[in-house]
């Protein structure tokens, strides 16, 4: 038995033994390990040595260890701060990039400043004049409605596919919904993209007298729908929309001047962050409760019995009882004082397939089957204004006509409607009172054309004839006839109104070349198909001319026979028959 057998088995030698294979472990064995190699003169010192010497290299790969973990910290660090400056960096040129106005924000500033500098110079006019707001507000009405005809939506704007933001549908419903557009017409986004982009839908407010149709109630309305809108928002005026939304936002702004004498109340000052910088804006607000509407519940009622112009309140169904009997027609325009402007009203007829068939204007005052005579100038002393009216019996209408535009225009060339106030036509019973019927009515304050078409009559069916306003103005590009014949210019647009707005059968499309209407004063290059009715019995050509009475001229009249294109006859003055005694001269007038 070995005489430290008690002690292996202790307890406290086991812990030892642990403790010594935790703490020295491979580093002992290898140490034995290598004494017994290199058998050292004193291998207890060279032990101690080879210990210490351990203890120091296990210190030392502690530090690498710990110096490899700080340099791959830094490292991380340092790719986690890169990384934060580039983000930083794109976050800032993404913010620059948004406050960097595209082409739609610079109108809209340009806009809003424009309206800026016009209200200050019309209140410097205004000054102390009586009701100097509301004077104020029609001002602005008159010219952000002309601004509006102007501005010429993008092929961005027109094709818009997605939905915009809501701030830039809410103005623009607030707008349409303020210029008399039922709400159920514009209840939807689809329903509104399919109004403003039509290219005639902007045209049209160069003549829409919104000062007549404007109410209460659509201000309302109109406040209603606008209510929280931001019109400063970046959002809205960088969209392809937008011009058109700030342009509608003036526009109802200035309508709160007019009716309300005062637009603060209609708006809040409210704190906003906005692509991280915080802004200070004017939103629109309804203010209910505040005394402002007198009925906010009121329902809109026009002011009269008049059609406006514009998409929703564009037509009306004429009453056969009134369509079926004799009717008159004015047609009326408001010049300004001292102006001299000759004014003239004209009608212009149309068949089923969009082609000109009949006119009737001051010097032929008379259709071709009768039912529509122009009555001549009158001095306009039954209603304000100068008017030229028309007798209609459209029961007695040649079937063939399908449409009539109603046109006013200047009677000499070199003028132009800029005088012309307003302007607008009246259906109303033969014999009844001048303020009767229905009317319709634009504003040409603002205008420098020749010709406006003011309407289309259209035929529904054989009692029943709609009325369609249009309001829009020749442009002068379409302008080619001679000065007597002015109102023909209106032609070409009316056609194009009557395929836009299906009046015509389908795969039917109007020929602008085809000049054929009632023959007096014709210009070079119109023709005329001689009736049928014509080649059965004589038929009489005149041919005239006015000489002042101060001048001795003598002249003469005659006509030439062609076979294809070689002359083949003539007769004139001296030789009174042709050789077929088919054409007879009837002798020479020396009188004039």
């Amino acid at each position: 038995a070995s005489p430290y057998g008690s002690f292996v088995q202790s307890p406290r030698l086991k812990m030892d033994a642990k403790y010594v294979r935790d703490s020295l472990g491979d580093t002992l064995t290898r140490a034995c390990a290598l004494v017994a190699l290199y058998q050292p003169d004193d291998p207890i010192e060279w032990l101690s040595n080879y210990l210490r010497h351990d203890v120091h290299r296990q210190e030392m790969r502690e530090i690498r260890i710990k110096e490899d973990k700080e340099r791959e910290s830094l490292v991380e660090q340092a790719i986690a701060e890169e990384a934060r400056l580039a983000k930083l960096e794109e976050e800032v040129l993404r913010l620059a990039e948004l406050r960097k106005p595209n082409d739609h924000q610079l109108d809209c500033r340009a806009h809003l400043t424009q309206i800026e500098t016009h209200t200050t110079k019309l209140k410097s006019k205004l000054k102390g004049g009586p009701d100097q707001n509301r004077s104020l507000g029609k001002e602005l009405i008159m010219h952000i409605t002309q601004d509006l005809s102007q501005l010429q939506l993008s092929e961005e704007a027109k094709s818009e596919a997605e939905v915009p933001p809501a701030s830039v549908q809410r103005l623009i419903r607030a707008g349409l919904l303020l210029c008399g557009y039922d709400s159920s017409a514009i209840d939807e986004w689809s329903k509104i993209s399919a109004i403003v982009s039509k290219e005639y839908t902007l045209r049209r407010y160069s003549t829409y007298d919104l000062l007549s149709e404007a109410t209460e109630s659509r201000l309302l309305q109109a406040v209603k729908e606008a209510d929280g809108a931001d019109y400063q928002a970046r959002e809205l005026q960088k969209h392809a929309l937008g011009p058109l939304a700030v342009r509608f936002h003036s526009l109802i702004k200035a309508a709160t001047i007019a009716l309300k004498d005062n637009s603060d109340p209609f708006f809040t000052e409210t704190d906003l962050v906005e692509d991280g910088e915080d802004v200070t804006r004017l939103l629109w607000r309804v203010p209910l409760g505040e005394g402002i509407f007198d009925d906010e519940e009121a329902v809109d009622t026009p002011k009269s019995n008049a059609i406006s112009h514009l998409c929703g309140r564009d037509s009306i169904l004429l009453d056969p009882e009134l369509t079926n009997k004799a009717m008159c027609v004015d047609m009326s325009w408001n010049l300004k004082e001292g102006s001299s402007t000759d004014v003239d009203a004209s009608l212009i007829m149309f068949d089923a397939e969009g082609d000109v068939c009949d006119s009737v204007y001051h010097l032929i005052d008379r259709s071709k089957d009768g039912s529509m005579v122009h009555q001549g100038d009158t001095d306009g002393s039954e209603q304000e204004g100068d008017l030229e009216s028309f007798h209609f019996h459209l029961a007695q209408a040649d079937p063939n006509i399908h449409n009539i535009a109603l046109v006013i225009n200047v009677a000499t060339d070199g003028e132009d409607l800029t005088d012309v106030m307003s302007c607008g036509v009246r259906f109303r019973e033969l014999g009844s009172a001048p303020t009767d019927g229905v009317s319709l009515r634009v504003t040409t304050e603002r205008i420098n054309g020749n010709e406006i078409l003011l309407g289309l009559l259209h035929r529904v069916s054989a009692e029943e004839w709609r009325l369609i306003s249009i309001g829009e103005v020749v442009q002068g590009e379409e302008r080619d006839q001679e000065e007597s014949l002015n109102f023909m210019n209106a032609s070409p647009l009316a056609q194009y109104y009557l395929k836009e707005l299906s009046l015509l059968p389908e795969n039917v499309e109007a020929d602008p070349s085809k000049k054929s209407f009632n023959p007096f004063k014709m210009v070079p290059g119109n023709s005329f198909e001689v009736p049928g009715l014509a080649l059965e019995s004589p038929m009489v050509i005149g041919m005239g001319w006015d000489v002042d009475d101060d001048i001795a001229m003598d002249l003469d009249c005659g006509l030439a026979v062609y076979s294809g294109d070689q002359r083949t006859d003539y007769c004139d003055f001296e030789k009174l028959e042709t050789n077929d005694k088919a054409c007879q001269h009837q002798g020479d007038n020396r009188d004039g």
